[in-house]
């Protein structure tokens, strides 16, 4: 079913937690309270990272398009070496990009797929992959 449609922000968290990443750990059906160093990398759902004045957008009336991000926590700040760093950053990318390519929902789905050290869990910044997902309804 290549066609298929994700019409409910719920449709839309719901597919990404079913995501099969390979080097994903962990899937957390939302941002977690806690991350455990044993779980890395671990995944989760997000708002997305669209804002204007202070406010995340996550549906446009105009078009039903969808938003949300997916967010692979690699390690906390300051861990590793940069030439692992890299690997693994490039070694999710390509897992992350052929999910998107091969899901269900592929010819409805617009993304970007970027590092970030954006991410902030139980006083811990942690530096990982971020995916910014839009879901075409329109």
């Amino acid at each position: 079913m290549a066609n298929a449609q994700i019409l409910t922000l719920r449709g839309m968290v719901d597919a990404i937690i079913a995501l099969d990443i390979p080097s994903v750990r962990r899937v957390y059906p939302a941002p977690p309270e806690n991350v455990s160093t044993a779980d890395l990398p671990a995944m989760w759902p997000a708002l997305p990272s669209i804002a204007t004045n202070d406010r995340e957008i996550f549906c446009k009336a105009t078009t039903e398009d969808i938003a949300m991000s997916l967010f692979v926590a690699v390690e906390p700040y300051g861990q590793d070496t940069q030439e692992a760093r890299f690997d693994l950053a490039i070694a999710l990318g390509d897992e992350l990009r052929e999910a998107f390519n091969g899901w269900e929902y592929s010819l409805w789905l617009d993304y970007d797929i970027a590092v970030t050290t954006a991410q902030v869990v139980a006083q811990t910044g942690y530096w990982g992959i971020i995916a910014e997902l839009t879901a075409r309804n329109a």
